[in-house]
């Protein structure tokens, strides 16, 4: 990759200041992207693993920075299997004596996929600008706990480990008694079978295109939402739903694989009503792709009051041709380097690609193609619940990993 990139270096010294800074960041991507995809690589889980044996594992992190990053998060996103598209809802969770524990409603989409399919990838997302981004997909069989005493048991514990540091959780559980109480929701438990995670760098120059909110700001109110459903999760209007698509650049795409579900984090723009993706040509997601089957597009954006969670249920198409590939990739660039609020209206000014892009992405195409995904449909939810700020996938302090 760095020779490659060494190679494109030297041709872009002869392009113009302007062309130069968009190839510049055509490489910065499709390198950030080569990395990203290998987290999806590792595919069918195996066999849950005695508890000094460790093989089911393979990441970037040492075991204990992953246990220390799970126990120091609180959010993370459970994929099942749909019976169309794969179905990502983020959710709060704990980590604690070896498994993931989520509290949930008894009903609803993610319930009945894991009734009719037990078999559910978590993923959990951590950065910070000097650390990196941590990203972890967990392959499990979700288990939805029916018996009331060990639902109350179960609750108990989610209270300890969410309210505690993260090298205070699992003692913190420990000391939970059991507690036969039937509560009205339900919980579901993950065991992992097979791990996987990697560490991105995080320019600091992308950091208001994540997911954490830098200024905390939502268009409009969106705390005033109204939906069909009560409680404090409510439907998002179009507009927020939109702002959140245009004003962030980091997603998650959602494929079916080898029995379970799994999520690629990818950097992204979405323009023209579409979301587009550029990756290399080969890898577990592009072999996904090319099964023919629907994806999702799991786009999240945050502050220490408001969870903004868009869904994109589409088709994807995997474009190869250079000189389609060429004008969207002008677009691309186009609409990632530009605000929320002027982003439609700069990508309408694109009409052609400039030629150093053309000869950009010719050079390119034998290793890259950009992902197109046609949606279907789009929902938005808000959840005005203020979240536990030490816990955030965005640290304050750095206390990513563990050193």
């Amino acid at each position: 990759m760095n020779n490659n990139s060494h190679s494109l270096d030297n041709d872009i010294a002869n392009i113009s200041h302007g062309v130069k800074r968009i190839l510049t960041g055509i490489i910065a991507f499709f390198t950030l992207v080569a990395i990203i995809s290998c987290a999806g690589e590792h595919r069918e889980p195996v066999s849950p693993p005695a508890q000094a044996d460790l093989n089911f594992y393979t990441g970037d992190l040492k075991w204990p920075e992953v246990e220390y990053t799970l126990h120091a998060s609180s959010v993370g996103r459970i994929i099942s299997i749909g019976e169309e598209y794969p179905y990502s809802v983020p959710v709060s969770f704990v980590y604690c004596e070896g498994k993931i524990c989520i509290h949930s409603s008894r009903r609803g989409t993610k319930i009945e996929n894991i009734k009719k399919s037990d078999k559910v990838c978590f993923v959990v997302d951590r950065y910070n600008e000097k650390e990196g981004w941590a990203s972890i997909n967990i392959f499990g069989k979700a288990n939805i706990v029916n018996d009331p005493a060990k639902r109350g048991e179960l609750m108990a514990k989610f209270d300890a480990a969410y309210n505690s540091p993260a090298n205070q959780v699992e003692s913190s559980v420990a000391q939970v008694k059991s507690q036969p109480l039937d509560i009205p929701v339900a919980m579901i438990e993950i065991i992992p079978e097979k791990i996987t995670n990697r560490v991105l760098s995080v320019p600091a120059s992308w950091l208001t295109k994540f997911p954490y909110i830098i200024d905390g700001r939502i268009p409009g109110d969106a705390g005033m939402v109204s939906g069909a459903h009560g409680g404090s999760t409510k439907e998002m209007p179009d507009e927020v739903t939109n702002w959140t698509l245009v004003s962030c650049a980091m997603g998650r795409l959602n494929t079916f694989a080898d029995g379970y579900p799994n999520s690629t984090p990818v950097n992204y723009s979405y323009f023209d009503g579409k979301v587009y993706v550029h990756s290399r040509n080969y890898g577990a997601k592009i072999d996904d792709l090319k099964q023919g089957r629907k994806v999702s597009f799991s786009v999240d954006r945050f502050n220490k009051e408001r969870w903004l969670s868009v869904n994109v249920f589409g088709s994807a198409r995997i474009i190869s041709d250079p000189s389609e590939m060429a004008l969207l990739m002008e677009k691309y660039t186009t609409a990632f380097n530009t605000d929320a609020e002027n982003s439609d209206r700069a990508v309408q000014d694109v009409k052609e690609p400039d030629a150093g892009m053309k000869d950009s992405i010719e050079r390119m195409a034998k290793r890259m193609v950009l992902i197109e995904i046609t949606p279907d449909k789009i929902t938005g939810r808000i959840n005005n619940v203020k979240l536990n700020a030490a816990k955030l996938p965005y640290t304050f302090q750095d206390n990513l990993l563990l050193k």
